[in-house]
C-alpha cells in the first residue's frame, strides 16, 4: 500500500507539473500574439536549431522592421543600434527542437529615439510608398502564388554585377547582416525588409534560406517574375515553401 501511494503521488506531481509547462508555453504564445495585435510594437522573430543563432537572426530583422516603420512614418533618421538595446525586449520560447526568438520594441520608445538625435539615415530615401504594417516572422511560408514568366528566354546569358557576385556567396543566414551592413556603408541600398513587406511591382534581390539557417538560394525579381542568380535559370518563389527570405532593393 505504500508503495502505490508513493507512486500515487508521483503520478499526481507529475500531471501538476507537465500542466504547469503548458500553461508556461501558452501564455507566451498569448503574449506574443497580444504584442502583434496591439499595433504599438515593432517587432520580429527568428527560429533556428541555436538560441544564438535565432537572436542573431531576430535583431537582424528587427532592424529592418525599424527602419521599414521609421520610413512609413516620414521619421526620416536611423537610430543607431545600440543606443536601442535598452528598449528592445526579448521573449523566448521552443518551437519543437528549435529556438525561437521574439523580439520587439514600442514605437514610442523609437519616436523619442528619434527626436533626441541628428545622425543621418545612413539608407537612402525615396518618394515610393512602404507598408506601414511591418510583420516579419521568420520562416514564413512562400505560399503566394505569382505568374513566373520566363526571363532572358530569347536574350543573353545574364551577367552578375558586382553586388550580385558577393550575394550569391553567401552560404548562411548569420552572413546577410555583414552583407546588409556592407552594402550600406558603401550608400548601395536603398531598403531592405521581410518577404511579408515584399513590394509586388519593383526590381529586388533576395536571400532565401532555410529553417536551419541555410541560405539555399539568391533571387532577382522583376516585374516579369524570379530569375536564380547561382544557377542563372528563371525560377519561382513557390519553389522555397517553409522558408523564409529578406529582399534588397539595391542601388547600382
Amino acid at each position: 500500500m505504500k508503495l502505490k501511494s508513493q507512486i500515487g503521488v508521483f503520478v499526481f506531481c507529475l500531471s501538476i507539473s507537465l500542466s504547469v509547462l503548458g500553461q508556461g508555453k501558452n501564455l507566451t504564445v498569448n503574449q506574443i500574439n497580444e504584442i502583434k495585435k496591439s499595433g504599438n510594437y515593432v517587432y520580429a522573430e527568428a527560429t533556428m536549431p541555436e538560441q544564438k543563432q535565432a537572436k542573431n537572426g531576430a535583431m537582424t530583422l528587427l532592424q529592418a522592421a525599424i527602419e521599414n516603420w521609421l520610413k512609413a512614418s516620414d521619421l526620416s533618421q536611423r537610430v543607431s543600434d545600440t543606443s536601442l538595446f535598452d528598449y528592445i525586449k526579448e521573449i523566448n520560447a521552443k518551437r519543437g527542437n528549435q529556438h525561437r526568438v521574439f523580439v520587439y520594441i514600442n514605437k514610442s520608445d523609437l519616436v523619442r529615439q528619434k527626436e533626441e538625435r541628428t545622425t543621418p539615415v545612413l539608407v537612402k530615401g525615396n518618394d515610393k510608398p512602404v507598408a506601414t504594417k511591418v510583420q516579419v516572422i521568420d520562416l514564413t511560408e512562400c505560399t503566394e502564388t505569382e505568374a513566373n514568366i520566363s526571363m532572358y528566354k530569347d536574350s543573353q546569358p545574364y551577367k552578375l554585377n558586382d553586388v550580385e557576385e558577393e550575394m550569391v556567396l553567401i552560404k548562411r543566414f548569420d552572413e546577410i547582416k555583414p552583407f546588409v551592413e556592407n552594402l550600406k556603408a558603401k550608400d548601395r541600398l536603398n531598403r531592405y525588409g521581410k518577404y511579408a513587406t515584399l513590394p509586388k511591382t519593383g526590381k529586388f534581390h533576395m536571400f532565401i534560406y532555410s529553417q536551419t539557417g541555410d541560405v539555399v538560394a539568391c533571387l532577382l525579381k522583376t516585374d516579369n517574375g524570379y530569375y536564380n542568380l547561382r544557377e542563372l535559370t528563371p525560377d519561382n518563389i513557390d519553389n522555397y515553401k517553409k522558408c523564409g527570405s529578406i529582399w534588397l532593393e539595391i542601388i547600382k
